[in-house]
């Protein structure tokens, strides 16, 4: 599909909705290496939707092509800073019409949470819990998890915003950005394992009234896992 949009002209689009985030990172990478043209759009629905733009210009950034200051894509920065503009100026908008700028209550994450293997998709096995304690912008989050005979306890703490928050577990090094989108929290995470970067998203929110926490994870090897937490405390 590549080879064919590069033949045709065609540019690709790098999807900003935290809903979609199509193209991949990987994806760009592989697409820029045979010469084909992007564009960055939020897949705006709503005037707060707008407010995507940045997933969209990391994946793009993660993928080796950057939006922005790329000098060989001039066509694109044109066109991006343009749209920017544009965008800006309807944020504004969207701000005073909808209130945006005084902030609506974010959900409190805080309790204990224990994983709904039933539920979840793929379903899952073992026994996990959650306890979480959120005083927005920080978010402890410890995980308990035993599967068959073992057992394994970790605990992170993270900061919601553009900061990367670097953490530690079963070996493993992580780095991790936190940011709300409306009443959900996107999880960008970087793994480092053997030397090896493993990146995945994650999408947090409340249902049923506060008393289920959906998470949504996406990953390339292992594509789109959906946890169900029930509340436990």
């Amino acid at each position: 599909m590549i080879s064919e949009a590069v033949r045709r002209g065609v540019w690709l689009e790098i999807n900003s909705s935290p809903e979609r985030l199509d193209l991949s990172a990987n994806h760009v990478r592989a697409a820029k290496a045979k010469g084909a043209k992007f564009i960055v759009s939020t897949d705006a629905h709503h005037p707060k939707h707008l407010l995507n733009l940045p997933y969209g210009i990391l994946t793009a950034r993660r993928g080796g092509w950057n939006p922005v200051t790329s000098s060989t894509h001039i066509r694109q920065k044109i066109f991006y800073c343009a749209t920017a503009r544009r965008m800006m100026n309807l944020l504004l908008i969207a701000a005073v019409t909808f209130g945006l700028a005084a902030g609506a209550p974010m959900p409190d994450f805080s309790g204990t949470w224990k994983l709904s293997n039933e539920q979840s998709s793929p379903k899952r096995t073992g026994d996990v819990t959650l306890r979480i304690e959120h005083r927005d912008p920080e978010l402890i989050v410890e995980t308990s998890r035993t599967v068959g005979p073992r057992g394994m306890l970790c605990s992170a703490t993270r900061r919601t915003g553009r900061s990367r928050n670097p953490s530690a577990a079963d070996g493993d090094e992580f780095h991790s950005t936190v940011v709300w989108n409306d009443g959900t929290l996107v999880f960008d995470i970087v793994e480092i394992e053997d030397g090896k970067r493993l990146q995945s998203t994650e999408l947090w929110s409340l249902t049923d009234g506060g008393m289920t926490l959906k998470r949504v994870r996406r990953t390339r090897k292992a594509g789109e896992q959906t946890l169900i937490y029930v509340r436990a405390g």
